[in-house]
């Protein structure tokens, strides 16, 4: 059982974000680790690049996600392992988006008092060699599905959304403390 909290300081905003977390592990003979994570996570708001700050700045809460993460893994050697993750993330502090229909266009608003909402849904498998070795690497995908409530009610795919994600890490080390990636 492994309690966690993080805390952050966001000096343009001026907000302390503490978020806390619970996690359990469990490895049952040789089979693997199964993880169960969740948590409250606070974190800068995404969307300011949007918008004009100068009024709100002050006034501007924290994006504040609550998510749960279900996870496997299993050592294929004593440098490679193997595994997956899917995850849920419920944002209730988003930008409140809406369409204009007659010009086909979007905006986004943020309000103290009124915010949008979204939720990503998502799953990686990955392979990964540890960087205990001379050469390593790391391969995943990753799949997500990302939508934001607009000011209608309903639920659109998110600007975000990456439907698949392919990412590979080659990588060496060839000092005690100094290495080269690629990503």
């Amino acid at each position: 059982l492994n309690p966690g909290v993080r805390h952050d300081w966001f000096s343009l905003i001026r907000k302390h974000g503490v978020s806390p977390g619970l996690g359990i592990s469990f490895s049952p003979s040789g089979i693997g680790t199964f993880s169960l994570n969740g948590g409250l996570f606070y974190q800068f708001p995404i969307h300011m690049g949007y918008i004009d700050i100068t009024d709100l700045t002050s006034s501007l809460e924290l994006q504040r996600n609550w998510q749960a993460v279900l996870s496997f893994e299993k050592a294929l050697s004593k440098y490679i392992s193997s595994g997956i993750e899917t995850y849920f993330k419920y944002y209730d502090r988003e930008g409140l988006y809406s369409i204009n229909r007659q010009i086909q266009r979007r905006s986004i608003s943020y309000s103290t008092i009124n915010y949008g909402k979204k939720r990503v849904f998502g799953v990686e498998l990955y392979l990964q060699k540890k960087k205990q070795d001379f050469f390593y690497y790391e391969g995943s995908w990753t799949s997500y599905s990302s939508k934001n409530r607009y000011r209608d009610g309903t639920w659109y795919y998110s600007d975000d959304c990456v439907r698949h994600a392919l990412s590979i890490v080659l990588g060496s080390n060839f000092h005690k403390n100094h290495g080269v990636s690629l990503r």
